[in-house]
């Protein structure tokens, strides 16, 4: 017959390793709310508007726009858009 401390020795080590999981649980629950935290802190980027830029280079270019005029109201309209490769793409469009 097995003595009563070893039942108790059993019992704790599960209990230590139950404590072991929920200490590895704690810490992944930590580092997702950190990564949370994280993504709601950094705004959404919206998505570059290509064709709208394009059709704005067009218009600029048309209207015999001076390119660093035309550049600077294509950044300011679309940040993140190359104004000047945007602007060069849209004259070769034209043939100029």
């Amino acid at each position: 017959m097995a003595a009563p401390n070893d039942h108790l020795d059993g019992v704790l080590t599960r209990l230590a390793g139950i404590e072991a999981q929920v200490a590895a649980v704690r810490h992944d629950l930590l580092q997702l709310r950190e990564a949370l935290e994280v993504e709601r802190a950094v705004p959404a980027i919206a998505p570059v508007d290509v064709e709208g830029a394009r059709l704005v280079a067009l218009d600029l270019l048309l209207s015999e726009t001076q390119r660093d005029v035309a550049e600077q109201r294509l950044r300011a309209s679309f940040p993140g858009v190359d104004a000047a490769a945007m602007l060069d793409d849209a004259a070769a469009t034209l043939g100029d």
